[in-house]
């Protein structure tokens, strides 16, 4: 699940903007991943959520024990070491667990759904970074997943959540204190909803909720009318969709449907045709059960790739998409008995996807390593690129000084494939220098601060999640002055420790 807010745009300096999303100019490479840990859990763990916790900077574990009713809490050590912390009690089968931050004391709390007892138990976290229980919520019949969305406006965290059996979706209003309230429930339109995702599908400033319906074999996409969800199409999937996720996968701008079909042993890929349109499924094999669905980079490569639980499998299967939301390899990691759901995050402080396999029947989690080299401007742990053409021809690959004249377009696009940017503060920046600064380096840093040349600041765009794209066309008079393009957040599990840098670009004016 991802807590979801909307964001301001802050227009500012000389250029003009526009928001649409593209890929990454990055060739595709091989996939490289290895056990790295196992962690004993209780009886049948059934999911698992990452966040950091005790404010250490790196990216701890929560994960539920569904045949004993438990809640255990996981400390990230450092170097993939894990310590396994404190074991709450939750409430009869627990179905889900997520981190969020629903009292606004800076500190994770956990939420726990209970399906058997149909409610929510609020865990809140504190300085010592231990939790206690401290609410079990009502949450309609038959609760058996949440998402987080601040549906109200009022700048906290708002709980969605998921009925199974009367195919409903229940709305739990945040005080701000993180004192939840029933406020009401909307019939989810079909028979045996597993998942939910939600997102802007029709560009409207709200998200809209896609629903898996596994008993159905669709996906019923619902729009935000701002008062409800109102159903507006079905789209047909595979056999059994038991899992589903909302991303940009051909990086076009519009938001696409994926889901894991169980019964038909593939996934089904649901193009967005813009508004709240789609193109009929295309399905790819995995392997045996695809349950769980998550997106990943597993290449440095073109377009957002798929990690996917086969249950029946004992693995989970790397799918690397071509840039154009085909994925013709898959290639399959050996994790452990009934791989039942995974968990993507950078667990290891270097910048890339590692994967958390949580094995059902084994009782156990695998933390699988990702080998792959660090990009060479990493970010948070979520991918974070820019790319740039000139007179409309993209830079090659590792290209940072490019020169043209007066008249030249050049336009910069600064996208965060996953769509979130993490929720850090994410701005594009373009500046000019007059002759005398020295050419940029390739190393993540403060350009402006590492030489004391004053820049004339030209834009400083706040970004949404979708991603910021501008076009900038050089004026006459300019010969001889340099522009500088880059995109950064602000983060401190950047490699400096305060902001991560995407490709700079920089441009320079001749004659």
């Amino acid at each position: 699940m991802t807590y979801i807010k909307k964001n301001n745009l802050i227009t500012q300096g000389l250029l003009t903007f526009l928001v649409f999303v593209l890929a990454s100019s990055e060739c595709a490479s091989q996939i490289n991943f290895s056990n790295n840990a196992m962690i004993s859990t209780g009886t049948l763990p059934s999911r698992a959520a990452k966040g950091d916790y005790d404010q250490d900077g790196d990216l701890d574990l929560a994960f539920v024990n569904s045949g004993d009713g438990t809640l255990q809490i996981v400390d990230n050590l450092g170097g993939l070491a894990f310590s396994l912390g404190q074991l709450l009690p939750t409430g009869p089968n627990p179905t889900d667990v997520e981190f969020a931050d629903l009292n606004g004391d800076t500190f994770l709390d956990l939420v726990v759904c209970c399906r058997n007892s149909h409610d929510l138990r609020i865990y809140f976290g504190n300085a010592s970074g231990s939790f206690s229980l401290a609410a079990v919520v009502p949450a309609g019949f038959d609760p058996y997943s949440f998402t987080f969305y601040d549906f109200d406006d009022d700048n906290d965290i708002d709980i969605v959540v998921l009925n199974h059996i009367p195919s409903m979706l229940t709305v739990l209003a945040n005080d701000g204190a993180g004192n939840l309230t029933l406020v009401g429930s909307l019939f989810a339109g079909a028979i045996g909803p597993s998942e939910m995702r939600l997102g802007d599908l029709d560009n409207d400033g709200d998200l809209d909720v896609v629903i898996a319906f596994a008993s159905t074999n669709v996906v019923m996409i619902s729009e935000n009318t701002g008062t409800g969800f109102v159903p507006f199409s079905f789209e047909a999937t595979g056999i059994y969709p038991l899992d589903v996720e909302l991303k940009d996968f051909n990086n076009d701008g519009i938001l696409d449907i994926m889901t894991a079909n169980v019964f038909s042993n593939d996934i089904s890929f649901i193009r967005g045709l813009g508004g709240l349109n789609f193109a009929p499924a295309v399905n790819t094999t995995t392997g045996l059960r695809p349950g769980s669905i998550d997106v990943i980079d597993a290449d440095n490569g073109l377009g957002l790739d798929i990690v996917v639980a086969n249950i029946d499998s004992a693995s989970i299967a790397f799918l690397a998409n071509d840039g154009a939301s085909f994925f013709p390899t898959v290639t399959h990691h050996f994790v452990g008995a009934n791989p039942y759901h995974v968990e993507v995050g950078d667990f290891d402080g270097d910048f890339d996807d590692d994967v958390i396999s949580v094995n059902l029947s084994g009782n156990t989690l695998t933390v699988v390593e990702n080998l792959m080299p660090a990009r060479r401007f990493p970010g948070s742990s979520e991918d974070f690129n820019l790319l740039s053409t000139v007179n409309g021809v993209a830079l090659p690959t590792n290209q940072w000084v490019v020169s043209g004249n007066q008249g030249t377009t050049v336009m910069n696009t600064l996208v965060s494939p996953g769509g979130t940017f993490d929720f850090d503060l994410c701005y594009l920046l373009a500046q000019a220098y007059y002759p005398g600064f020295p050419t940029f380096t390739t190393t993540p840093g403060f350009y402006i601060n590492s030489f004391g040349f004053q820049p004339l600041t030209l834009l400083l765009q706040l970004l949404s999640p979708g991603g910021i794209s501008y076009v900038f066309q050089v004026p006459a008079g300019l010969e001889g002055i340099y522009f500088m393009i880059q995109g950064a957040v602000l983060s401190a599990n950047a490699a400096n420790g305060l902001a991560a840098f995407t490709d700079a670009v920089e441009f320079r004016v001749t004659p």
